[in-house]
């Protein structure tokens, strides 16, 4: 069976940490293995230079916690201190999760075992508290606060860009995984609970890294074909965000970032890679053919969300029809958990992709596992 290894990044949030220790100490030998007595994960805690260093607030039961090391930096390494974990675990996959982010369902690694060597990452299912789902993500990327990496290509495609300190981040690693030849999937038969505590959350300040931080992407891995059409799409999005949210000033700042400090030179994707990456393969190979299978030539756009313009795309090359007055309903968003919850409030709609125990074999002798949110 693989070995799991969990790596934390946190600072200054000392008590959720401490919950999310909590968490692991008494649930994660039953949610990791299925022989919990033998098993024992190490967790590594990486200090991004809290004000206070974090074992200087653990209490006594966490302290003495088996398989715990606490690793602290002199200075903040934002997501990329994952990287520091990474190179200290010992186990074959790498959990990633936030000080307020816990896993939930399992055993992980009999989950883990099951899939193809070409699975180089896999996402599970993150709910929040009110038991809707963590935006972000899209077919062949995970979401950073509740996913699996296999160490070695973590480690062999550079781990996380330190550049891009907090969110986009694993869009870029993917990206990375995709071009290495590997591919990235998600499941609902593992899941997190993502608490999402509002401290050290500043949404001006996110939603400067996350435009220029996409600028980067783009920059950096769409074929040069693509690029004007890819750039314009995604800056529209988050100024149509920026605007609804009062925010234009912090859009432009993101942008002027993004040009002021140029993404580092990478070679671009291949078009057939792009494809996988924006999750418009994902489209083709799943939605299309159940339209096509249904003899569906009209749909319905509903729910709109990340990715859209994607799945519009794919439908419009594939000749079926977008009109209010269809019948047949397709959720709009690529992201996996708000297409969750739109297929939640409707199974009718259809989804534009598939998880993995959703498509032939990749998941057959995988036991089943409890799932939280439907």
């Amino acid at each position: 069976m693989p070995r799991i290894s969990v790596v934390i990044p946190t600072r200054n949030r000392h008590d959720e940490l401490h919950h999310t220790l909590s968490h692991l100490q008494e649930s994660a030998p039953s949610l990791f293995s299925e022989d919990p007595d033998q098993y024992t994960p190490d967790v590594l805690v990486i200090d991004n230079a809290s004000d206070t260093p974090v074992t200087s607030q653990l209490p006594k039961d966490l302290a003495s916690m088996p398989g715990l090391q606490v690793i602290r930096l002199d200075e903040n390494h934002a997501a990329a201190g994952r990287n520091i974990g990474a190179q200290h675990a010992q186990g074959d996959w790498i959990m990633m999760l936030d000080d307020d982010s816990v896993p939930t369902s399992g055993p992980f690694n009999t989950i883990l075992s099951s899939l193809p060597p070409d699975v180089l990452a896999l996402g599970g299912e993150i709910l929040l508290p009110d038991q809707s789902h963590e935006q972000g993500g899209l077919p062949e990327v995970v979401i950073g606060c509740g996913c699996l990496y296999r160490k070695d290509a973590f480690l062999s495609a550079g781990g996380y860009d330190p550049a891009f300190e907090y969110y986009v981040e694993e869009y870029d690693l993917c990206a990375r995984l995709i071009q290495s030849g590997g591919r990235v999937a998600h499941t609902r038969a593992l899941s997190f609970e993502h608490r999402k505590v509002q401290q050290n959350r500043d949404f001006r300040m996110i939603l400067k890294r996350i435009v220029r931080n996409n600028i980067w992407v783009i920059d950096r891995y769409c074929p040069p074909e693509l690029r004007d059409r890819s750039m314009s799409s995604m800056l529209d999005r988050y100024e149509r965000i920026a605007r609804t949210k009062k925010m234009d000033e912090h859009f432009a700042e993101g942008v002027l970032q993004a040009n002021n400090a140029p993404a580092s030179t990478s070679p671009p994707l291949t078009k057939a890679h792009w494809d996988r990456f924006v999750g418009k393969q994902a489209v083709k190979d799943s939605l299309l053919n159940r339209l096509v299978n249904g003899a569906i030539q009209e749909v319905q756009l509903v729910r709109p969300g990340k990715g859209a313009e994607t799945i519009e795309e794919a439908l419009r090359e594939a000749g079926v029809s977008i009109t209010d007055r269809a019948g047949h309903k397709v959720i709009a968003t690529l992201s996996p958990g708000p297409m969750i919850d739109a297929h939640i409030e409707d199974p009718d709609r259809h989804r534009g992709w598939d998880f993995i125990e959703q498509q032939q074999g990749m998941l057959d002798h995988a036991p089943t596992v409890s799932r939280a949110g439907g």
